[in-house]
């Protein structure tokens, strides 16, 4: 970015006014200016504190390192300023991969149209990777445009995430597919394998909230689990207990009495994990989700979908699914959104039912 700085007099000699003004060529080539006024002398308009401010008010940076940075640059310096998790890191690691030929470029040479080209190359995978996609590519532009003013506009401002199609693109397993998956796993596999699955599919919560679970958190008295933590990774090759995905995955949910007295022979049948008294002491989902694969074609959180899709077509109201979610109302809407436009169906149904007959009494 070419810039340059004069100063100017716009007072008198007894009363000086000394003006600092930013000439700078933007990307498509045009001259512009920036100004701030007011300083008492000629040394005080050029102080480079001030001259910062004048960059950093057009959006521009006079760090030479960060104007020739690349993504795969940025994002190590964004981790370390939004005091980013492991896990949230090695996300936006793999997302900046599959669209590596954006990722290893200068930040200030990408045009929006480079963006949609190399898009167009992820479009045969699922929405939601084109989604992560995207959402990584629109929070480190934004950093860089608003955080560390290595450009000044960002080009993802035009690009927008997928919209899922509907059902067909959630994986939701129907009543006989989830009786086939429990049946095969409980004939064919270890009992604290059943146990984890059961309680996936009948208490909708994350394969790292399971994996989180302590005997503590199991309410037998009024059926239900407490979740307050996740266990996931926590460096490379490391995992431990962290805190939950975000404030409203802190919640309370009932379970039926056959799943809970099914972790009641788990603690019978074997012992507690003396290290940190988890019930299911596997260190990560990927060796989890093979059992849900060799049955049902797909990984556990199709048992989150299932959980959902059920309490929705079963009249529970977007609200209360949301809270035992753990999601806001507006991402259940948005996920789940033709299993809510068929709710509305009923119920514009049942307003006509109820209305009808006092209608056409006479």
């Amino acid at each position: 970015m070419q810039y340059n700085f004069t100063v100017r007099n716009r007072g008198t000699r007894a009363k000086p006014a000394w003006q600092l003004i930013l000439t700078y060529k933007t990307d498509e080539g045009k001259w512009k200016q920036k100004s701030k006024g007011g300083y008492p002398s000629r040394a005080d308009a050029l102080q480079i504190e001030e001259q910062n401010k004048l960059l950093r008010s057009a959006n521009l940076t006079s760090d030479k390192a960060l104007k020739s940075m690349n993504l795969y640059e940025l994002l190590p310096l964004y981790a370390r300023d939004k005091h980013l998790i492991y896990s949230t890191v090695r996300n936006y690691q793999c997302a900046l991969k599959r669209v590596h030929s954006i990722s290893q470029k200068p930040i200030k040479e990408i045009k929006a149209q480079f963006i949609r080209d190399e898009l167009v190359d992820t479009e045969s995978s699922s929405v939601n990777t084109y989604n992560a996609n995207v959402k990584c590519l629109k929070t480190l532009f934004t950093a860089a445009v608003k955080m560390y003013k290595i450009i000044p506009q960002s080009p993802m401002d035009t690009v927008e995430l997928k919209r899922n199609a509907g059902k067909d693109s959630l994986r939701v397993l129907t009543d006989d597919q989830l009786k086939h998956l429990l049946s095969c796993v409980r004939k064919n596999h270890h009992f604290k394998i059943y146990v984890m699955i059961n309680l996936c599919a009948f208490s909708g919560i994350r394969i790292g909230e399971c994996l989180g679970l302590t005997w503590a958190d199991i309410d037998f008295e009024k059926s239900a689990i407490n979740i307050n933590k996740q266990w996931n990774a926590v460096a490379k090759n490391q995992y431990g207990f962290k805190p939950c995905k975000t404030p409203r995955s802190y919640r309370t949910i009932p379970i039926p009495i056959a799943v809970l007295d099914e972790l009641k022979d788990l603690r019978l049948l074997y012992p507690v994990d003396t290290i940190n008294n988890r019930l299911f002491n596997y260190s990560c989902c990927n060796s989890l989700s093979k059992y849900t694969y060799r049955y049902v074609g797909d990984g556990l959180h199709c048992l989150r979908h299932t959980y959902a899709t059920r309490l929705l077509a079963h009249g529970v109201d977007i609200k209360t699914v949301a809270a035992l979610l753990g999601d806001s109302v507006s991402t259940v809407l948005d996920v789940y959104v033709s299993y809510t436009d068929d709710m509305r169906k009923k119920a514009t149904d049942k307003v006509n039912i109820i209305f009808d007959e006092f209608l056409t009494k006479k």
